[in-house]
């Protein structure tokens, strides 16, 4: 084996686990939408445009495509077996902040609310 067929096995492997690693989220995104729906079959192809990038780029012969596919395919399969599925119609309910976390952006966003009154306040007073 030369180093370029090294080098391109290696791009081949780098690629296939970061193809499935950009799929496991999509994965479980598409189990929670009601199957062969339109919000199903994108997020099937969501990562297909990526795929074809990352391919062109690593400048991948065309038989390698079967390497991108079956990473693809199992990444769509492992994300929806493996991660917790959504609950929400949509589908995309791990999207949205918790109740935690957009209590805490209020809380955040009324305090420099509170600032800025205080500093235009206080410039009011300066003049």
């Amino acid at each position: 084996m030369d180093k370029k067929e090294m080098a391109q096995g290696a791009a081949v492997i780098s690629m296939a686990t970061l193809l499935f690693v950009v799929d496991l989220p999509l994965g479980s995104v598409r189990a929670g939408f009601p199957q062969y729906s339109a919000e199903w079959f994108l997020t099937l192809g969501a990562a297909l445009p990526f795929a074809g990038l990352v391919h062109w780029r690593l400048k991948l012969p065309q038989y390698n495509i079967i390497a991108t596919l079956l990473a693809v395919t199992v990444g769509q399969i492992a994300g929806a077996t493996l991660l917790p599925k959504t609950e929400s119609a949509n589908g995309a309910a791990f999207l949205l902040p918790s109740a935690k976390t957009q209590e805490a952006i209020a809380q955040a966003k009324a305090e420099a609310e509170a600032k800025v009154v205080a500093a235009q306040k206080q410039k009011k007073e300066t003049e």
